[in-house]
């Protein structure tokens, strides 16, 4: 079967996955398994790993960005030409109000680079939870923020508009109260 224009090898996996329970509390779960199959691969397990993270305040269009740094990743020369009409096939996104992300996703499959070395590095694309929105507590989206954070080599926070203070102050570290 030939790749179609357009398809990608791999797909988007879940690493962390967000539940609430009925009392309102978040759980997360590492999905350990599936975390090894991807980087103890045999194309990836003996190379340097950058994962390149996305995430802020939800609905504002962080996985359909992704779209475009996976194309550039497939393409970095532009050699190709873009189709604005052509759909992207990444990770899930949408219009609307409703959420489609939960929880943290990574492009299963790397994209191949090199460093300026000439050394070969395994690129993934990570896609993270909207935070802030009406679902999930300012602790739930600290820690799906931190949870990105700790798993990503470069970090984009997105937003659609100027930056705000407030904006700022969402990315203020937070110590748990049991700490002090």
């Amino acid at each position: 079967m030939s790749k179609e224009k357009g398809d990608v090898d791999g797909k988007a996996v879940q690493i962390v996955k967000y539940d609430q329970t009925k009392s309102g509390n978040a759980k997360f779960h590492y999905m350990v398994e599936e975390i090894k199959k991807i980087f103890l691969a045999d194309d990836v397990k003996d190379k340097k790993a950058v994962i390149i993270s996305i995430a802020g305040p939800a609905r504002k269009g962080k996985s359909f960005m992704l779209g475009f740094f996976m194309k550039y990743l497939q393409d970095p020369d532009g050699a190709a030409s873009w189709d604005e009409n052509e759909p992207l096939k990444t990770f899930q996104w949408g219009g609307g109000c409703k959420s489609i992300t939960s929880g943290l996703w990574i492009w299963n499959k790397p994209f191949i680079s090199k460093t300026a070395s000439g050394e070969e590095v395994a690129v993934f694309l990570m896609d993270s939870q909207g935070l802030y929105d009406r679902n999930s507590s300012m602790n739930d989206s600290t820690l799906i923020f931190a949870f990105s954070v700790l798993f990503s080599s470069i970090q984009v926070y997105n937003l659609m508009q100027d930056i705000q203070c407030n904006d700022l102050e969402h990315l203020e570290p937070t110590v748990p109260k049991f700490l002090y």
